[in-house]
């Protein structure tokens, strides 16, 4: 505990020793006429460096047992971390910083949960926040399927939506959470999902965000969705060979809109579904929109390959 009468040179000595211990740069130098809210915050993380290091030493015994004897589960078994979503909750209840831990241990895993109560456009951009700040470690934790948005949760096509959103968003992975709740209906889309990630692995993980393509108004009336819209949005990712393009629209009543690909690339493609492998759209040179409406999922998964000669 800090009182008023805290030394300022003792605050200044937990900082210097949080940034020592962590080597995170994370730590905030405090004025030596600092008040207690900021002194409070330096004991903080202090208290989250030894939190640090504590799983470095846990990470270095595993991989020591590892090649002393061996591991069945993979070839370097890996130490997860089960993150609260904001950064100052985890900060001060779990005694963690998530920047520092992120270097030691493998998987993040923010509490973030694809419901009603966090609009999928809001989802999306936690987990593009969270992968930027654990160095692309980041999985998502799994839908809630059973919370108070059961309804929500047994929807065909929110498992998928939310593993798609999570990948294009620089997230690395997910990892199921309330499972026993699931159905067979569930377990079936999964796999389904599960599929085409295997199948695109390389353009999920190692592919570049663009904004190759964006939304605009029901039946191209011109007016374009904001890119930060809650409901209408359009992600992208691209390798040299190929590119993934995941259209979403969380709308009450969805309905018919446009597609529209930037002058960054004007050649011919043709876009195909990439769970059927249906094409979807075919555009011609020079041709730069095409119509879609999502009517039985809230979000579609196209891919494209790209001609190199």
């Amino acid at each position: 505990m800090i009182s008023k009468k805290a030394s300022a040179p003792a605050v200044v000595a937990f900082d210097k020793l949080s940034e020592a211990r962590a080597g995170s740069g994370a730590a905030e130098a405090v004025d030596p006429g600092a008040d207690i809210a900021n002194q409070y915050r330096a004991w903080l993380w202090f208290r989250a460096s030894l939190t640090t290091e504590r799983y470095k030493l846990y990470k270095e015994a595993i991989s020591k047992a590892t090649r002393e004897f061996g591991a069945k589960s993979s070839p370097e078994p890996m130490l997860g971390w089960w993150a609260a979503a904001a950064e100052d909750y985890t900060l001060a209840v779990c005694m963690q910083d998530g920047r520092a831990l992120s270097r030691v241990i493998d998987p993040v895993l923010p509490q973030l949960y694809f419901r009603y109560n966090m609009p999928p456009a809001a989802f999306r951009d936690a987990v593009r926040r969270h992968a930027w700040a654990t160095q692309g470690r980041s999985f998502w934790a799994g839908i809630d399927s059973d919370d108070d948005a059961t309804g929500f949760a047994n929807t065909p096509g929110v498992l998928t939506a939310a593993v798609l959103e999570t990948l294009m968003a620089g997230g690395k992975g997910y990892c199921m959470w309330a499972g026993a709740y699931m159905d067979t209906r569930q377990w079936a889309e999964l796999a389904a999902v599960n599929g085409v990630i295997a199948r695109y692995e390389n353009t999920f993980l190692g592919g570049k965000e663009t904004d190759l393509f964006r939304a605009h108004a029901p039946e191209g009336k011109g007016d374009y969705f904001h890119p930060w819209s809650k409901a209408v949005f359009v992600s992208t990712r691209e390798t040299k060979s190929e590119g993934l393009v995941l259209i979403s629209d969380y709308r009450a009543e969805r309905a018919p809109f446009w597609v529209e690909r930037s002058t960054a690339y004007s050649g011919p493609m043709t876009l195909t579904d990439a769970f059927t492998g249906a094409v979807v759209a075919k555009l011609a040179a020079g041709q730069w929109d095409f119509r879609i409406h999502l009517q039985n999922s809230p979000a579609r998964l196209l891919v494209w390959r790209k001609n190199l000669h």
